[in-house]
């Protein structure tokens, strides 16, 4: 059968795919993701609601059930995620240069936001860890979080003008640098050296990426 596929191939001239058909694609592909990531929250619905049904008393549904009522402290980080997901998606629905704008946008209201949220964790004097005592919140914490957070926005704001004149004023500067915050998020939270690793990685390797978007000019492919 290989031997005949090759024939046939050989002989036939090569298919030429319309838009139409490269959509279509496109579009299954999609569908088949959708499919696939409701079927993985249904099977961790099934498996999870008999534990929540019939082990009510037990010590781990009364931890899980402390951390559910303490993740209001993650909802800054998670206004961050948020953030970097909605931008990375708007370039599907808009055209470049209003991708831009709404990215920068986006970035730079996120991270304001996030300060706010931030300052007002840092009066609440409690200390709260998750993820097995990796993450702790605290108002040490919180006051750092809100200082980085801050200083992105300013960043944000100053280089506007510099990033327009070198033709720089893309999403993926904007992205980069939502990853970037992420990063210092996270280690500022980290409670083991997993999460400072992790924190530190996703803030080095977005800052080597922004390094190297001039990709024209000699000293930036230098310094990445």
């Amino acid at each position: 059968p290989l031997a005949v596929l090759k024939g046939c191939n050989s002989i036939s001239p090569p298919i030429r795919y319309s838009e139409n058909h490269r959509y279509l694609t496109t579009m299954a592909v999609y569908h088949q993701r959708i499919v696939d990531a409701f079927s993985a929250v249904v099977t961790l619905l099934a498996v999870v609601r008999p534990t929540h049904r019939f082990q009510r008393d037990s010590p781990n549904f009364a931890r899980a059930k402390t951390i559910m009522q303490d993740a209001h402290v993650l909802l800054p980080d998670a206004l961050v995620v948020l953030a970097i997901v909605i931008a990375s998606r708007l370039g599907d629905f808009c055209s470049e240069a209003t991708n831009r704008r709404l990215t920068y946008l986006v970035a730079l209201l996120s991270s304001i936001a996030a300060c706010v949220g931030f300052a007002i964790q840092s009066f609440d004097s409690n200390q709260y860890y998750f993820f097995s005592r990796m993450i702790v919140v605290d108002p040490f914490a919180s006051v750092m979080k809100a200082a980085v957070s801050l200083g992105f926005a300013v960043a944000l704001v100053y280089s506007r003008r510099y990033l327009e004149d070198r033709d720089m004023f893309r999403d993926h500067v904007f992205l980069l640098g939502m990853f970037s915050l992420q990063g210092q998020l996270i280690m500022i939270s980290g409670n083991h050296f997993l999460m400072l690793y992790l924190g530190l990685e996703l803030m080095s390797l977005s800052l080597y990426a922004m390094v190297a978007l001039r990709r024209d000019v000699a000293q930036s492919s230098e310094a990445a």
